[in-house]
């Protein structure tokens, strides 16, 4: 597979969402676009190095850093008893980042392949030619 072909299949169908997130966090349409391209290059040269060709988000990762974010936001002025039109539906605030662009990168600027997974569900084990192994813990790069 081109790497051109792996960046459409990978990245693409993604892109919009993690500029979302990133333009939210950073609040600045230059740094969000820097934020989602170093995090796609650092992903895909890990992905490259390893010779992986499936990547997601765990689910733990991303509610691990959901609940991180609803800890800073404690007590912040969009929390406390002032109604707001940052508060979602169910009271919670979703459109503020309650820390600065810079703590933003640092979270963000190394890539921690432990927030991913790289076994593909829609192709088992035993479909990569895995006998015996474990969902997820395939040997053989596809």
């Amino acid at each position: 597979m081109s790497e051109h072909t792996r960046f459409e299949e990978l990245v693409l169908p993604h892109l919009d969402a993690g500029y979302n997130l990133a333009r939210w966090l950073t609040r600045d349409v230059n740094d969000a676009e820097d934020v989602v391209q170093d995090a796609c290059v650092r992903a895909l040269k890990y992905m490259r190095r390893k010779g992986k060709a499936y990547i997601a988000v765990r689910p733990s990762a991303l509610a691990e850093f959901v609940a991180k974010i609803d800890r800073w936001m404690v007590g912040t002025v969009w929390t406390t008893r002032c109604s707001n039109y940052f508060r979602a539906a169910n009271g919670r605030v979703v459109t503020q980042w309650p820390r600065s662009a810079r703590s933003f990168w640092g979270m963000t600027r190394r890539f921690e392949p432990t927030d991913f997974s790289f076994q593909d569900p829609a192709v088992s084990d035993a479909d990569a030619g895995i006998a015996g192994a474990a969902p997820g813990l395939g040997t053989q790069p596809r």
